[in-house]
């Protein structure tokens, strides 16, 4: 007997579980950049350590400080700023918000409004802990926390887990 998942919908509760938005914006910053982020902190990080233990004060290494603090400055404000907009969305969204999952795609509903997004829309879909990293083709992330997951919710975005094309 073959198992039907074809037809499979299911409506999950959106409860954004205590510290999600740090665990989010966490799990996208290395699931976009992984090692390359590292390697490239390593890459600024080692001459400012080099030049600072030398105790360097010519124009060139304080040059050199300024961009290493700024770069820095740069991503404390970029992590800051995703994780500001999903607290945002976690308040205007914390009664009534659904998660739609089915066949055809995901979606949301909270009220009257709703959205759904096709599942040939994302690059990849990743099962990542406690959640599911969804990117679409445009760059855009979604994080989708699996403590309300169904069985139903679960096969379906096991169905449709894929890695970047």
């Amino acid at each position: 007997m073959m198992d039907d998942t074809s037809n499979l919908q299911t409506r999950v509760p959106l409860l954004l579980p205590r510290f999600f938005s740090w665990r989010a914006v966490a799990l996208v910053m290395v699931e976009k950049f992984g090692l390359r982020g590292l390697r490239i902190a390593v890459m600024v990080l080692a001459p400012v350590i080099y030049f600072w233990s030398k105790q360097c004060d010519s124009f060139l290494c304080v040059l050199l400080y300024v961009a290493a603090a700024a770069a820095l400055l740069l991503l404390i404000l970029m992590v800051w700023t995703a994780k500001e907009a999903l607290d945002k969305f976690a308040v205007q969204h914390a009664q009534n918000a659904w998660l739609v999952l089915n066949n055809e795609g995901v979606g949301g509903e909270s009220g009257a409004a709703r959205f759904s997004i096709p599942w040939d829309h994302f690059r990849r879909v990743v099962e990542r802990g406690q959640c599911w990293l969804l990117e679409t083709r445009q760059g855009a992330w979604m994080v989708l926390p699996t403590t309300q997951f169904t069985s139903e919710a679960w096969t379906i975005m096991r169905n449709h887990r894929c890695a970047p094309v």
